[in-house]
């Protein structure tokens, strides 16, 4: 992908922009070097914009920028965040079958142990270690780089709306959720509110699994459990 696409699929503004092809999107300046393009993104105590400056003298060919800076191949948009989520909606469509995967726990060894079983047979993309929030969703899906038959990824939640928000940028075919417990009860009202959120996962995919005891009424989807389940478990080691 190269600069002025990013600028296309983005509407960002820009003074000069050459046609150079990026190599990945990061969102640490630290991690800079020849080929990135840099997302600043504004946290609590530090934003990234001052640091644009130093990811291209470490070799970044680009970077986003929310403030107007008249400088060659940083594009200006409103939202650098809502700019590096509209590459993600962009680039998903390079895989073929997206899985999401949400719960309590479990989401990252069922995506590891998924992704390695798939992998013998289809190329697989996946989310690296725990990248499941509004961040960590879009810069994965942004740093795919070449078309995948399936791609697994995790979905987490720490307060309402957030796995309809992830939702809405994988468009998942296939979701699964593998346990709900107390986690985040805090920010999601309870142990009841934990299951709505999670069940929202559910809600646009084509094909769904989900732990038999949920009790889940919805078309299309498995269940599994250790009686009465589409998928018995009978032991575990």
């Amino acid at each position: 992908m190269n600069l002025h696409q990013i600028a296309n699929i983005t509407g960002a503004k820009f003074k000069n922009l050459s046609n150079k092809k990026v190599n990945r999107f990061i969102i640490d300046s630290r991690q800079a070097k020849k080929g990135d393009f840099f997302v600043p993104l504004k946290g609590n105590n530090v934003d990234g914009h001052q640091f644009i400056d130093e990811v291209f003298k470490k070799g970044a060919f680009g970077s986003f920028s929310s403030k107007n800076i008249e400088k060659s191949n940083v594009l200006v948009v409103d939202d650098t965040l809502k700019a590096l989520t509209d590459i993600a909606k962009y680039k998903k469509d390079f895989i073929d079958i997206k899985i999401g995967i949400t719960g309590t726990a479990g989401k990252t060894t069922t995506k590891e142990i998924l992704s390695y079983l798939l992998s013998y047979f289809y190329p697989v993309y996946y989310t690296k270690g725990n990248y499941n929030n509004q961040i960590g969703l879009p810069i994965t899906l942004a740093n795919i780089d070449k078309n995948y038959r399936y791609g697994v990824f995790e979905l987490g939640a720490s307060k309402k709306g957030d796995i309809s928000y992830l939702t809405d940028i994988l468009n998942q075919n296939i979701a699964v959720i593998t346990n709900v417990g107390y986690g985040h009860t805090e920010g999601l009202g309870g142990f009841e509110g934990v299951l709505q959120e999670k069940k929202n996962i559910l809600k646009t995919a084509d094909f769904k699994i989900a732990p038999k005891w949920l009790n889940i009424n919805e078309k299309n989807i498995k269940t599994f459990g250790y009686e009465n389940a589409d998928t018995n478990i009978n032991s575990v080691y």
